[in-house]
């Protein structure tokens, strides 16, 4: 019966709301998502030697929308349950397809591991960038 329920294990962020960029500006959000936005990672197959990710998000359209985010642009990273018709069929699409995390329980202790591998390791970099910019 559970196979039946449309919906899959993830891990999501949101986008940070501010953030200095290399000049020293302050900027609010990304070019394609508000500051505080959900965003799914698609983190399954992501090469952690990058500095981008592509997640499924909310544009400034507010349409859902794949695009490529600096990682030190994504916090509160958590494993969820998604149920959003939109990102389903987007995480489904053949481009996508094994990019995701599924409905089991070993797939859910991988996007939890993924989660908290995310929280110890990248969060740090938003913090040493945090206090540069300030300073």
């Amino acid at each position: 019966m559970e196979d039946k329920q449309n919906w899959t294990y993830c891990v999501v962020g949101n986008i940070r709301k501010t953030y200095y960029d290399p000049d020293g500006t302050l900027r609010y959000g990304t070019a394609a998502f508000t500051g505080g936005t959900k965003v799914y990672l698609c983190g399954r197959v992501w090469d952690r030697t990058r500095n981008e990710i592509s997640v499924i998000g909310k544009n400034r359209g507010n349409r859902f929308q794949v695009a490529e985010v600096d990682i030190r642009q994504i916090e509160n990273v958590r494993c969820r349950r998604a149920f959003n018709t939109a990102v389903l069929e987007i995480m489904n699409d053949m481009e996508f397809y094994g990019c995701w995390w599924g409905k089991s329980k070993k797939e859910k202790a991988s996007a939890e591991e993924f989660a908290q591998w995310w929280n110890q390791n990248v969060s740090p970099l938003q913090q040493s960038e945090d206090a540069a910019g300030t300073s």
